[in-house]
């Protein structure tokens, strides 16, 4: 014979489901998954090259591999070349290690972040200091918590170690890979460098404006 439960026992059953159901993690809202991405680099008008990040989980951990390759021709003879290489490992929020080589038309740097007790120890030619795991990197434009940064942020490039100035700028209809998409803007500025980041609705990185070393260069995004 099948248990006759009052109008009470009913509510105060669903109310212990629904307890449980929004504390099981199964159930909770997902962390941001990351997509590959890809941004043509323009300078005074003219593609430069490429920026490129693609992702891989291995277990827990999110490796994000960031490639950079600009170049500047005058008569079709190379002026300027400028590559950049980076090897990010995270998981959730914290940053576990991260290696990163750079060529500027002439001089390289190598940038590392590798584990010590009680966080990370940076190097490279502008930085040997301790900093926190929960730093995020100069590639990580693509990362939620970019544009509202809690710690300084690391410069893959030279170890430049800096909380940035952050100023929103609103929103605006933007097109990206051919469709319309609902942006919204920030403007971020360290010593440096200083630039306007776009990322759509669903949290993804779409366009950018970055002022550096004396040149206005924008990404655009293409894959």
């Amino acid at each position: 014979m099948k248990p006759h439960l009052t109008r009470r026992q009913t509510i105060v059953g669903l109310g212990v489901c629904l307890g449980a159901s929004l504390a099981t993690p199964a159930l909770a809202q997902p962390a941001f998954q990351p997509r590959d991405l890809t941004f043509r680099v323009i300078r005074k008008g003219s593609p430069m090259g490429t920026f490129a990040t693609r992702f891989q989980y291995q277990g827990d951990q999110l490796v994000a591999r960031t490639s950079v390759a600009l170049e500047v021709r005058v008569a079709g003879l190379r002026v300027f070349r400028y590559s950049h290489e980076s090897t990010e490992i995270r998981r959730g929020d914290e940053l576990l290690s991260l290696r990163a080589e750079t060529y500027d038309n002439g001089p390289t740097y190598t940038v590392s972040a590798t584990p010590v007790a009680g966080g990370l120890k940076l190097e490279g030619p502008d930085n040997n200091r301790s900093i926190s795991t929960r730093s995020l990197s100069s590639n990580c434009v693509w990362h939620p918590g970019f544009v509202r940064p809690q710690q300084p942020v690391i410069d893959a490039e030279r170890a430049r170690y800096e909380l940035p100035r952050v100023e929103a700028l609103g929103q605006r209809m933007m097109t990206v890979m051919g469709a319309q998409r609902l942006a919204s803007g920030h403007r971020m500025t360290v010593s440096y460098a200083n630039g306007e980041l776009w990322h759509d609705a669903a949290g993804d990185w779409v366009y950018a404006v970055f002022n550096i070393k004396g040149e206005t260069l924008t990404y655009e995004r293409i894959a």
